[in-house]
């Protein structure tokens, strides 16, 4: 006796083959069963008032109900009226039905005994018979069968519409035949798969046709298949009747809208990751641990429903699909939780962590750098941060700490007003910096942060003592205090926070003395104004433009090295920065013009700085005897 699956597999394949002689039959039967396609895209739905007013009078025939004693059959569409008004799908389900027939309607105009023409079986033969046993499972109401068996006859259906549209996807063995078999083999590990999920799990089948239609080089078996279907149908099911059960009516609409939005790209990325990274995911598929990508995907739909207005389907699918390539790369993203027993925890936590990190930067006024707008952008970076460094990131011993959520929090708080006391500064900072480029300072931040995570985070309990993160992202921010003759641009700020980053790596206690001072009387902060400063009033006095942009940037970096070999002298003559980039601009701008250009005097910038922080006289000089020296020992 052929199985569940085999069957429904037998009855496309019979009548794939019966469609061929007897087209126009089985076009009709096909075309105006319920539920064979997804909507057309572009297409728009009749109001449901049309589509009432049709089967209230020529329809009629279409929503009759039996009469056995008169011989009269059941309307095809009877079960589905029945159902007007229950719920938005259903009524969905009366306007499509509508749609069609009009459609069905029209093109058949003329023709006497319309309505017959969708119920002719007479004429099938053994294939068609096994076609009506299976779409006959779904009319039955035994709520103790098999889930093949209740979605069976759509299922057919569906795949049949397939075969219309691309005819080589059920050829032979062809990737259809795979999917649907894989498909409903899923079904045996689908937890609640109850019939009110029977839409959810024929939208999976959809996006899986959809999505290996167009994407035939990916290497997935029919087990692979199975087990990738069954954890997503799974995870989403079980997402939508816990969201039920608490009557969080608002994460069920929002996982309603959501599967909509997602499913096809949710399965995409699965597939083409889990064909190149099978092991990582499944392993031996007999084996019947977790599996990793029903964790992954809880780990993102965790975080919707408390937030649902940050998250659309687009940014979901692609959160997912970052999270599945790290994991890829580094399983320990999964670590257990505190207590061992909850997979994915630290990968939920991370996203949970930035999420409401960002909501909350949101709420300040104004925003803080990093804000809502940017969460798919913020969680792509910490992921692919963790994927380079988990090891580093996450500790065996205690997964629980979120690094690069403290590290967001840390960088937010630098721009605040309670920490530097200016207004105005945020808006004036994050005006000069694009969408990509605040990106870009972040992804370096977290790649410090996995490098130096102790010397960067630390603070002291009472928030007294900032963190050496917070208080270099405002040095850096400072900067555009200090450039009024707008010499650097939104790119040359991140070079910038490299720069800084660089500089503190390899002098952390010195560069940024965390006693207590404000973040603008570090010693970081004061050499990047001085430098900037001093660019940036000779610019604006009418002098040579020579240091601004990417020079300005190896000015600054060049007065960080220097000074970070000589911070106590420094912190002696703390104008000595300058007093010595003022000197050799205004004598670039005067009698040394020939010999001055942005070039020589970024050469001879940190040699005249070296030897001024070890003693400022040698600065009495006239500018002849302390440049040339210099040019000719560098040239």
């Amino acid at each position: 006796m052929l199985s569940e699956v085999d069957l429904v597999i037998y009855a496309i394949q019979a009548a794939v083959k019966l469609g061929r002689k007897v087209q126009n039959v089985f076009e009709d039967e096909v075309r105006d069963r319920e539920l064979i396609l997804p909507q057309v895209p572009g297409t728009t739905l009749p109001s449901l008032a049309e589509a009432e007013t049709f089967f209230e009078g020529e329809g009629r025939v279409f929503v009759r109900p039996p009469a056995p004693e008169s011989g009269e059959r059941e309307g095809l569409y009877h079960a589905i009226w029945q159902k007007k008004g229950s719920s938005i799908a259903a009524d969905d389900r009366i306007r499509e039905a509508y749609r069609r027939l009009s459609k069905h309607l029209l093109e058949h105009s003329g023709r006497e005994d319309v309505s017959g023409r969708f119920r002719k079986t007479e004429n099938y033969c053994d294939g068609v018979n096994a076609l009506l046993v299976v779409k006959q499972w779904r009319e039955t109401e035994d709520p103790k069968r098999h889930p093949v068996q209740r979605i069976a006859g759509t299922v057919v259906e569906i795949a049949l519409d397939y075969v219309k549209a691309d005819p080589a996807l059920f050829a032979g063995n062809g990737a259809g035949n795979r999917i649907t078999r894989g498909f409903l083999l899923s079904l045996d590990e689908v937890k609640f798969a109850e019939s009110q999920f029977d839409d959810l799990l024929l939208d999976i089948l959809r996006a899986a046709l959809d999505t290996i239609r167009v994407q035939a080089e990916m290497t997935i078996t029919e087990d692979q298949l199975a087990l990738l279907l069954g954890e997503i149908s799974g995870t989403l099911a079980d997402g939508i009747k816990k969201a039920r059960e608490n009557g969080d009516d608002a994460g069920l609409r929002t996982l309603y809208t959501l599967r909509r939005e997602l499913l096809q790209n949710v399965i995409k990325t699965s597939a083409q990751t889990v064909s190149e990274h099978t092991p990582v995911f499944f392993g031996d598929p007999r084996n019947q641990r977790e599996q990793q990508v029903s964790v992954v995907l809880r780990a993102v739909l965790d975080n919707i429903s408390g937030n649902s207005d940050l998250f659309t389907g687009k940014a979901v699918a692609e959160i997912f699909g970052t999270a599945l390539q790290a994991v890829a790369f580094n399983p320990n993203l999964l670590a257990p939780g505190k207590d061992g027993s909850e997979r994915g925890a630290f990968l939920q936590e991370l996203i949970a962590g930035i999420t409401n990190e960002l909501a909350k930067s949101s709420r300040q006024d104004p925003p803080g750098l990093f804000s809502a707008d940017l969460l798919q952008e913020v969680i792509e970076a910490a992921l692919a941060t963790l994927g380079n460094h988990a090891g580093r990131l996450i500790s065996a011993a205690n997964p629980q700490p979120q690094l690069l959520v403290e590290a967001l929090r840390h960088i937010n708080f630098a721009l605040s007003s309670e920490f530097h006391r200016d207004t105005g500064l945020l808006p004036l900072f994050k005006g000069l910096l694009s969408r990509p480029q605040l990106i870009r300072i972040l992804q370096e931040v977290f790649e410090a942060v996995a490098r130096n995570p102790r010397e960067l985070l630390t603070t002291d309990q009472n928030g007294a003592r900032p963190s050496a993160l917070s208080c270099l992202i405002a040095a850096v921010a400072l900067a555009a205090r200090a450039d009024r003759s707008a010499l650097l641009s939104g790119d040359d700020y991140r070079k910038l926070t490299t720069a800084a980053l660089q500089a503190f790596a390899l002098n952390p206690d010195r560069l940024l003395h965390l006693d207590g001072s404000q973040p603008h009387e570090t010693v970081m902060a004061q050499v990047i104004r001085a430098v900037v400063e001093s660019a940036a009033e000779h610019a604006a006095g009418g002098g040579r433009r020579l240091i601004q942009g990417g020079m300005l940037v190896q000015a600054v970096e060049a007065a960080l090295r220097t000074v970070s070999k000589n911070v106590d002298g420094f912190r002696k003559e703390r104008e000595i920065v300058s007093m010595v980039m003022d000197r050799l601009l205004a004598a670039a701008a005067g009698i040394m013009a020939n010999e001055l250009d942005g070039e020589t005097l970024l050469l001879a910038f940190p040699s005249i700085l070296r030897g001024a922080l070890r003693d400022r006289k040698i600065l009495d000089v006239s500018d002849a005897e302390l440049i040339l020296p210099v040019l000719t020992a560098t040239g």
